[in-house]
């Protein structure tokens, strides 16, 4: 009875064998492929390519492209280039994601830049004029997820010829405008009315009412450690909440963080106002929701706004309640209109939750 029990019981697994085969096959496939696919295939991948520097009289131009050629978005991507060799003179960033310079540029033998994320097929090129030879051995490129790697090669000299010619045929033609335009301001007794409208024309003014923040990527930062630049759509300050531009100043007292716009008046404004607000941040934007500050009151932060290198506004406020400023800009007597503002912080000493903001900063046109 026992026998033919057994024996009826191993019928029945002979029976089911195949199903049961099948079973565990389709679920090692799905396993197996879920692990390949999450592990494998959907995953970001980050390659860098260094570009070939090229001598241009005592100047060197040169660069790097760092590209997502995975399949997923890449997350918290650093790119920092340190020990250049040379001071830069000029860079120019071109990005297809949101990107921000953290630390160095101009006059820096370093430029580090952060992008919250690298989406599938982006890429971020870097352009660098120094002022003597530049290397880029001492690099590194980041994200959440892992190092890059350098690029392999697929057919990289035709890729670069396409990048580097057009940039470098740009960079001559800027080089050369600029020597022109230095050479027009020293000598402006030397041309006539006519030709001042004529060149006026031919330049890109500002449209008013101007947007800061709306044109954050035309704004040149420089910072040191601790400096931090990007804009915020809601900087609460006590308890009102305002677009804003965000300027954490550096760690040290004796160093500064600065945003610049070099900017030209449209032809037919006499008189524009450079009208905002200050303010220290009460709770910021951090990855996992909003972060209060916790600041001690008696810790102030020091704003500054310069005009053609000239202070026209400084506080040292230690409320975090939003604060007014406005400040009139009238036309230069040559009638040129062109304007450097840069806006400047400085923690004084104690960098703790000094998360001073920019409020809505606009250039609007004055009512005489």
């Amino acid at each position: 009875m026992a026998i033919e029990s057994l024996s009826g019981l191993w019928g029945k697994a002979k029976s089911s064998a195949p199903v049961l085969s099948v079973v565990v096959s389709v679920l090692v496939l799905l396993l197996g492929g879920g692990f390949f696919y999450t592990q494998w295939w959907n995953v970001p991948d980050l390659a860098y390519t260094i570009l070939p520097t090229y001598a241009l009289e005592n100047q060197s131009f040169g660069g790097i492209v760092v590209e997502n050629r995975g399949r997923a978005t890449a997350h918290e991507v650093s790119i920092r280039l340190q020990d250049l060799g040379s001071a830069i003179d000029e860079y120019e960033i071109q990005s297809d994601d949101p990107c921000t310079v953290k630390q160095g540029g101009r006059g820096d033998t370093e430029l580090t830049l952060w992008l919250d994320r690298m989406v599938a097929g982006s890429s971020v090129s870097i352009y660098l004029l120094t002022s003597g030879p530049n290397r880029f051995d001492n690099m590194a490129v980041t994200a959440e997820e892992g190092a890059a790697r350098v690029a392999s090669a697929r057919s990289e000299s035709s890729t670069i010829s396409y990048i580097i010619v057009p940039v470098l045929v740009g960079f001559a033609l800027a080089v050369l405008s600029r020597f022109i335009s230095a050479a027009l301001d020293r000598r402006p007794a030397t041309i006539g009315r006519g030709q001042v409208e004529a060149i006026r024309d031919e330049v890109q003014s500002i449209t008013l009412p101007y947007d800061f923040i709306d044109h954050f990527a035309e704004g040149r930062q420089r910072g040191h450690s601790g400096s931090h630049i990007e804009p915020h759509l809601t900087a609460t300050c006590g308890r009102e909440t305002k677009r804003a531009i965000f300027e954490h100043p550096p760690e040290e007292a004796d160093k500064l963080s600065t945003l610049r716009y070099d900017l030209v008046l449209p032809p037919d404004a006499d008189a524009v106002e450079l009208v905002g607000f200050v303010g220290i941040e009460t709770e910021r934007p951090d990855g996992e929701g909003r972060r209060q500050a916790g600041r001690r009151p008696d810790n102030p932060v020091q704003f500054e706004i310069l005009i053609d290198g000239e202070v026209h506004f400084k506080v040292q406020k230690q409320t975090s309640e939003w604060e007014e400023f406005a400040i009139p800009i009238r036309r230069d007597e040559a009638g040129y209109g062109k304007y450097s503002i840069c806006f400047r912080t400085n923690c004084l000493g104690d960098p703790s939750a000094n998360w001073a903001v920019w409020g809505e900063p606009q250039l609007v046109e004055m009512t005489l």
